[in-house]
C-alpha cells in the first residue's frame, strides 16, 4: 500500500537518476520536481558492485574489436605477432613488437585502459600507449591516468616474451564536480548528500612515498585489488627485527580539536590492526580485521572507534581522535594479537603484514566518503540540492512532507529539509535538530511559529521514514509507522504561497545525510494512510 500511497505524491525523489547539476524526480515527469545539484569538486561513492569510485562520466568504448572476436581487424599488428581465436600472443621473436589503433584518446584527457593478459609464461607486457605500464603475470589489469599519446599500443617489452593478450578496452573519464551521488554503502542505494572536508594525509594510498615514516617495516607496493577495483593497495610488511613495526604520517593539526582518521585494511597474515599516536601521546586503537570487530583501545583522546565492513576482506576501520599537541603522529601498526598498549613489540619474520588503502584524517567527528590524495591535502566541498517544485505542486493550505532518510552523524547539529516561499518566514521542515537524536518538524506562517516539537526516540543514524502532516489545527508527526507527535493548533498558509522544496533552510541548514525517498503531498493523509506510508 505505501508504493501506492507514493504515487499519489505530487513530487516525488528516489536514487534512480540525475544529470551533471541535477538530481531527478520521479514525479512530475515533466522537470519540475527536478532539483539544483552542485558541489563544485569531485567526490566518491560506493558503487551498485561495492567498490570505491569517483563519481564519473565515462565515454562510450574507444576501442574496436577488442576481444580480437574479428581476428585483426581495426589493428595494426607488428611483426610476427600471432593473432589466434579471440587473442593475440606475442613471443620470443616479437619483442618491442604489439598492436596498435590510431587516433583512439585525445592526448592528455583522464582515461581509463583495460586489459586481460592469459597464458603467460614470461616477458613483459607493456601499455606504451596512452599510458605507459608494466606487468608480468596473468590478470586483467585496470589502469587510469592522462592520455601520453592519441594512440593505443600494447607490446612485448623484452627479449623472452610468451604470452597472450585479449578483451582491450580503452573510455575517456570525465571526474565531473557537480554529479550527484548515489551510494551503495548499505548495499541499496540513497542519494548522499556531505559536508565539506578536507583529507589532511598527503598520499592516501601510496605509503612508499617518504610522508610515510617506516619503522621496521617496509612498503610493497599494489600488491593486491583495492577497495576501489584496482590493483593499488600497498602492503605493510614487517622486517626481521625484534620491534615495533609500523608507518606514520606525522602532521600539523590543532590542539584540543576533534580529528577523524580512517584507513582501509585487509588481513594477509594477522587478524588485528592498531591505530597508534606515535607523537603528542600514548593512545591506540585495535581493529579485528579477520571478522570486522573492535579490539582494545586507550581511552582518553581516543573518543571511540569503529569498523565498517567494505567487502571481499576489506574493512575500514576508523577512530575519532582529540590532540593535544599541534603535531601529531598518525601510525598504522602491525599487530599479532588484541595488545592492550600502544605498538605490539615482537620478532618479525621479514614477509608477513597487512594490506593497506585509503588513509584519511578529517577535521570532523566522523569519517565522510573517501578523498583521494596525491602529495597534497585534498578538498571535498559540500553538496547542495535545492529548488524543486512549485506553488502548483505544494498545497499550501495542507499536505504532508514524507522523508526516509539517515544522519550521517548524530552530533547535535541541525539539518532539514524543508518546502518554503523562499524565506523562512513561511515554511514546513522535518529533519534533524540540536541534541542527540532529535528529529524535529516545524510550521512558520508569516513569520509566526505556529507548530514546533519532535522526539528524541529514534536512532538517526540508521534509514527512518518520517512524515509531518499539515492542516489547520491538525499536525503530526509519524516515525516508522507510529505517531509520534501531535499538536491541534496552529494556522498553515495562504493558497499558492509554498513554492520550492529544498535539502536545506534557505541555504543555511543543510541536510547532510543520506535519503531513499523524498516526497510531497497536496493533501493531508489519513492515520491508516500515514501509518501505511511510515511503516518499515
Amino acid at each position: 500500500m505505501a508504493d501506492n500511497l507514493l504515487d499519489k505524491a505530487s513530487i516525488l525523489l528516489t536514487p534512480t537518476a540525475y544529470n551533471d547539476g541535477s538530481m531527478l524526480s520521479v514525479k512530475p515527469e515533466n522537470g519540475d520536481g527536478d532539483f539544483t545539484f552542485s558541489r563544485g569538486s569531485a567526490a566518491t561513492r560506493v558503487n551498485a558492485q561495492g567498490l570505491v569510485e569517483n563519481v564519473q562520466i565515462i565515454s562510450s568504448e574507444l576501442v574496436s574489436n577488442g576481444d580480437f572476436s574479428q581476428g585483426g581487424q581495426d589493428w595494426d599488428l607488428g611483426t610476427d605477432v600471432i593473432v589466434g581465436d579471440g587473442f593475440v600472443k606475442m613471443d620470443d621473436s616479437a619483442a618491442l613488437q604489439g598492436v596498435q589503433q590510431t587516433g583512439v584518446v585525445t592526448n592528455g584527457s583522464l582515461c581509463r585502459v583495460t586489459f586481460t593478459v592469459q597464458n603467460y609464461i614470461n616477458g613483459i607486457v607493456n601499455l606504451r600507449h596512452p599510458l605507459n605500464e608494466n606487468v608480468s603475470a596473468n590478470g586483467t589489469y585496470t589502469f587510469t591516468g592522462n592520455a601520453n599519446d592519441t594512440k593505443l599500443l600494447i607490446r612485448g617489452n623484452d627479449t623472452t616474451n610468451d604470452f597472450e593478450v585479449t578483451n582491450i578496452s580503452v573510455k575517456e573519464v570525465t571526474d565531473d564536480t557537480d554529479l550527484p551521488r548515489i551510494d551503495y554503502t548499505d548495499g541499496c542505494g540513497s542519494w548522499l548528500l556531505e559536508p565539506q572536508s578536507t583529507n589532511l594525509i598527503l598520499n592516501s594510498e601510496n605509503l612508499s612515498d617518504s610522508s610515510w615514516q617506516k619503522s621496521n617495516s617496509t612498503i610493497v607496493s599494489n600488491s593486491t585489488i583495492s577497495p576501489s577495483g584496482y590493483l593499488n593497495s600497498d602492503l605493510l610488511q614487517e622486517n626481521s627485527s625484534n620491534s615495533t613495526h609500523y608507518c606514520r604520517e606525522i602532521l600539523t593539526v590543532t590542539s584540543g580539536v576533534e580529528y577523524t582518521l580512517s584507513f582501509f585494511a585487509k588481513k594477509k597474515d594477522y587478524d588485528y590492526i592498531q591505530y597508534s599516536r606515535t607523537v603528542d601521546g600514548s593512545s591506540y586503537a585495535n581493529f579485528n580485521i579477520a571478522n570486522g570487530t573492535l579490539g582494545n583501545n586507550s581511552g582518553g583522546d581516543i573518543l571511540n572507534h569503529q569498523i565498517e565492513d567494505y567487502g571481499n576482506g576489506w574493512y575500514r576501520c576508523i577512530a575519532n581522535i582529540t590532540t593535544s599537541s599541534t603535531s601529531t603522529g598518525l601510525g598504522i601498526t602491525l599487530l599479532q594479537s588484541d595488545v592492550t598498549s600502544r605498538y605490539e613489540s615482537y620478532l618479525g619474520d621479514g614477509t608477513s603484514g597487512t594490506y593497506i588503502w585509503g588513509a584519511q584524517l578529517e577535521n570532523l567527528s566522523y569519517a565522510t566518503s573517501y578523498i583521494p590524495t596525491e602529495g597534497a591535502t585534498s578538498t571535498r566541498l559540500q553538496d547542495i540540492a535545492n529548488n524543486s517544485g512549485n506553488s502548483t505542486l505544494i498545497n499550501s493550505t495542507e499536505g504532508v512532507l514524507y522523508a526516509e532518510i539517515a544522519a550521517l552523524a548524530d552530533d547535535g547539529s541541525t539539518r532539514v529539509i524543508q518546502l518554503s516561499d523562499g524565506t523562512n518566514s513561511n515554511r514546513i521542515f522535518i529533519g534533524y535538530w540540536t541534541g542527540s537524536n532529535n528529529i524535529r518538524f516545524a510550521l512558520t506562517s508569516g513569520g509566526v511559529i505556529q507548530t514546533f516539537q519532535g522526539s528524541t526516540s529514534y536512532d538517526i543514524l540508521n534509514l527512518n521514514k518520517i512524515a509531518f502532516k499539515f492542516k489547520e489545527n491538525d499536525f503530526a508527526l509519524w516515525i516508522n509507522g507510529v505517531e509520534a507527535v501531535t499538536d491541534t493548533s496552529g494556522i498553515t498558509f495562504p493558497i499558492g504561497t509554498l513554492s520550492q522544496l529544498d535539502f536545506d533552510s534557505n541555504l543555511s541548514a543543510y541536510f547532510y545525510g543520506k535519503a531513499k525517498a523524498v516526497a510531497v503531498f497536496k493533501e493531508a493523509l489519513t492515520d491508516a494512510q500515514l501509518q501505511s506510508l511510515t511503516t518499515i
